[in-house]
């Protein structure tokens, strides 16, 4: 079976390795059995990745979830960043929705150490030619009143 497969994929990958290629980027070819994102993180880990992208074609993560897609399970999973790229399918074919994922990134922080991690990435992103950040913090509306409380008393 596994011959079969690569059968199959080799010259799908051999023509996005082409295109990689002529994009200036080095690139290796894997094949491997196994739970994707298990499997993903693995070789993430062996061949120090600094971002792993992935696409999917549910319309949301959520139902990315339900249907078990390798998108949802990677991002639950991830040992590194990860990129999500939407894909529409249509008759077998697969057109990605954003064509220019660098112009313009929003990075989501609650200041942990996890994100201060994170954040060395968003500067590679900027080296490498995203020209707009947007940096966002979001805090629940209950946890700003618990320490309002506690630091000033009653509030109404």
């Amino acid at each position: 079976m596994y011959s079969q497969l690569l059968k199959l994929a080799d010259p799908l990958l051999e023509e996005q390795k082409k295109i990689l290629e002529d994009m200036g980027f080095s690139v290796e070819i894997e094949v491997l059995l196994g739970l994707p994102h298990t499997e993903i993180n693995r070789l993430a880990r062996e061949k120090d990745v600094s971002l792993i992208a992935v696409h999917m074609t549910a319309e949301s993560l959520i139902d990315d979830a339900f249907v078990g897609g390798v998108a949802y399970e990677v991002i639950q999973h991830a040992e590194k960043p990860v990129l999500v790229m939407k894909a529409k399918t249509d008759a077998g074919q697969c057109e990605t929705l954003c064509q220019d994922i660098l112009s313009h990134i929003i990075y989501p922080t609650d200041f942990s150490d996890n994100a201060e991690r994170a954040f060395t990435y968003v500067e590679e992103l900027v080296e490498s030619g995203c020209s707009k950040v947007t940096l966002l913090h979001v805090q629940e509306k209950e946890r700003i009143d618990k320490c309002l409380k506690g630091a000033f008393g009653r509030i109404q």
